[in-house]
């Protein structure tokens, strides 16, 4: 059962047992509402202790329920049916509470957790906001300041930030469902708080939503989320509980069908689908212990923080350093020069035992030649990340033909360790985000070519959702030689449309020639590896979302100006087929 009872003299104890991570399933929904009603005619029961088996408290919705229609009982009923039992219910956390499950923890009359708990309503970061009164009970609770913060950046809290916030009420130590109960014996022979729904709640005044409301939509960049979960938080202090709640229901299901929110969820899944690529089911990875770096390019310094970080070992080393020799794993670093390259990996091939596996970095160009006619060829496997900020989460990797499977699946699961998004890239090529950089660039300047401003082309970028944009401080000197001036010409629609259906054409051609897998491989490496805004689900997604046909349209228009290159025949065939399917 997701839910089950037990007694232990006068608490009743609810447990979630719903693994891996106690999602708020249709069957625990059902589990607690049916819980409230039977401990509520239990006469033996004072108070109910809600715990979750496993590694964490609630974590959130049931992904698998995502885009189906809703079912009875609703969060927010099973939140209220909780809140308003004539039993108190104190929820007992541990891991993580989040969204669905700090909304549940909410319901309940107090909130104990253990130290490393972390509580957080991440709503905004799927497209949508706290729909079961997380933005209606979060203000009552902690302050308006405190859950304008929590709600609109959507970053979790530890435990101890909880508790000065006033959204937890007490950090435990030792275990967690022993101290849960003797916390709930003591509050139940004093006066209790008041129910989240019953607190009182003062409004600033309209200068401080209007300051609010600026610093929002900096930080958003275009997500329209943020925004209308701070607007109905404002009407959760203005107005009384049951008005808010309607009003957070009635905006949480206007955002749900919208575009940003789709774009949001497709990213979220093609994230977690990464990690474990269908090509890799089945396939068991060679083991990483200890992995070895060679080099001093900046690609080697981040590649061994990143490792450090993670808590790999790393050895530092030259190739025929015998201090290598018993790494399961070393990264060539060194250099992009092919030539200088086949010479350290043809000397880490004689300092390593012969199943060491060899990866060597790659910038843009195929890894192929770096590694011609060295021994165990099938140990072989080129990596690619990006090194100008830490935090970028992308890693590509790129297998050759003899790259054995099992060393493909070692760096799926090195990159999970490392908190990276891996991205493999077809067979015979370069880098996905080299070849994507390389063409906006040349979009870049193009534009300033035909005349356009960098300043222009720079706030176009920033209006669309990117937080820095690449290459806009590209010299003024280049606009000033324009040969046809087209300055003022084009809207900042229009400079994103000649700057991105560009890129988009030639991934396209990426997935026609099997340099790129999958259209959602692309998206990631694009919101990784140069920060494409999230809310836009990566170029492929958006072209997809417009419609790749009057994407077609709209590049045929750019190019018949000047601007862009025609669409080739694999984003053409795409328009035609109405999806990337023909294309890959």
């Amino acid at each position: 059962m997701a839910v089950s009872i037990r007694r232990d003299g006068d608490l009743a104890l609810v447990t979630i047992d719903n693994p891996p991570v106690n999602a708020v399933s249709h069957a625990v929904r059902q589990g607690l509402f049916a819980a409230v009603a039977a401990l509520d005619a239990d006469d033996a029961v004072r108070g109910v202790i809600l715990i979750c088996a496993g590694r964490t408290f609630i974590a959130g919705a049931d992904v698998t329920e995502f885009g189906k229609p809703p079912m009875e009982p609703h969060l927010r009923d099973v939140v209220a049916k909780i809140e308003t039992a004539q039993k108190p219910w104190f929820a007992a956390i541990h891991g993580t509470a989040l969204g669905g499950g700090f909304e549940i923890a909410m319901g309940c009359r107090c909130r104990v957790a253990v130290k490393d708990a972390k509580i957080g309503l991440p709503e905004v970061t799927l497209g949508i906001i706290p729909g079961a009164g997380g933005t209606v009970r979060t203000p009552r609770l902690a302050g308006v300041e405190n859950a304008v913060d929590l709600i609109t950046s959507g970053k979790p809290v530890i435990a101890a930030k909880a508790l000065a916030m006033g959204l937890i009420d007490a950090v435990v130590e030792g275990d967690l469902l022993p101290a849960a109960m003797n916390y709930a014996r003591d509050a139940l022979a004093t006066t209790l708080p008041q129910p989240a729904r019953a607190r009182a709640i003062a409004s600033p005044g309209a200068d401080y939503w209007d300051a609010r409301a600026r610093s929002v939509a900096h930080s958003a960049r275009g997500e329209e989320a943020p925004l209308r979960a701070l607007a109905v938080i404002r009407k959760a202090c203005e107005t009384d509980f049951e008005t808010a709640m309607a009003y957070e229901r009635e905006t949480f299901l206007a955002l749900r069908n919208a575009p940003q929110a789709a774009a949001l969820r497709a990213v979220f899944f093609a994230e977690r689908a990464a990690l474990r690529p269908p090509e890799m089911v089945g396939i068991e990875p060679r083991r990483v212990t200890r992995v070895g770096v060679t080099g001093t390019t900046p690609m080697a310094d981040a590649l061994a923080n990143a490792l450090h970080g993670a808590g790999v070992p790393v050895i530092r080393g030259e190739p025929d350093d015998a201090v290598l020799g018993d790494s399961d794993l070393v990264i060539e670093a060194a250099s992009d020069d092919h030539a200088m390259k086949q010479v350290i990996l043809a000397a880490l091939g004689q300092t390593c035992r012969p199943d060491t596996m060899l990866a060597t970095t790659v910038s843009g160009a195929d890894p192929h030649g770096a590694v011609k006619g060295a021994l165990h060829p099938e140990r072989f496997v080129g990596l690619h990340m990006p090194h100008s900020s830490q935090a970028m989460k992308l890693l590509e990797i790129l297998p050759m033909a003899e790259t054995a499977g099992d060393v493909i699946a070692a760096m799926f699961a090195l990159a999970r360790r490392l908190n990276k998004i891996p991205v493999c890239v077809g067979m015979g090529h370069g880098s996905i985000r080299q070849r994507l950089m390389e063409k906006l660039r040349a979009q870049v300047e193009r534009m300033q070519m035909v005349g356009i401003d960098p300043s222009e082309i720079s706030d176009a970028l920033h209006q669309f959702g990117f937080m820095s944009v690449p290459w806009a401080g590209l010299e003024h000197a280049k606009a000033a030689h324009a040969h046809d001036s087209k300055k003022g010409a084009l809207t900042a629609a229009d400079l994103v449309d000649g700057l991105l259906l560009p890129v988009i054409n030639d991934a396209a051609h990426m997935l026609g020639e099997g340099m790129a897998l999958r259209p959602v491989d692309i998206d990631l490496v694009a919101i990784h590896g140069f920060g494409f805004p999230r809310h836009r689900g990566g170029p492929m997604h958006w072209a997809a979302a417009r419609g790749l046909k009057e994407s077609v349209d709209r590049l045929d228009a750019l190019a018949a100006q000047g601007l862009a290159d025609a669409p080739d025949v694999w984003m053409r065939r795409a328009a035609e087929a109405g999806s990337w399917s023909m294309a890959g």
